[in-house]
């Protein structure tokens, strides 16, 4: 990773602890933030040294809540990775998993 890689990724890793998030999930982020173009998973193996199964994990969950858009190409088996780079749109995807968090709380917890 090179310096501005690195700040950005720190930056990530700062905000997401304040909202919670794990360093690994944060550090993907940040590689994902910094990025021009999208990324392999091997791509981000490689930039933090954690294993294949640990980064495929977390990019599971970071799909599922939208803060992260994975895809494949024809005649190639390796998933890429993109992150929206407009925090307004950020933003908005962090309210609407706010919003489905209370969904369930109500459902779950009588008022």
């Amino acid at each position: 990773m090179d310096n501005l890689e690195k700040d950005i990724v720190e930056y990530f890793k700062k905000i997401g602890a304040v909202q919670g998030m794990d360093e690994l999930s944060s550090t993907i982020i940040g590689i994902l933030y910094s990025a021009v173009k999208e990324i392999t998973m091997e791509d981000i193996v490689r930039k933090t040294g954690y294993s294949l199964a640990s980064i495929s994990n977390k990019i599971k969950f970071l799909s599922d809540i939208g803060l992260i858009t994975k895809k494949t190409k024809p005649g190639n088996k390796k998933i890429y990775l993109y992150m929206e780079k407009d925090f307004m749109k950020m933003i908005h995807s962090g309210l609407l998993i706010i919003e489905k968090k209370l969904d369930i709380t109500k459902k779950e917890i009588p008022l």
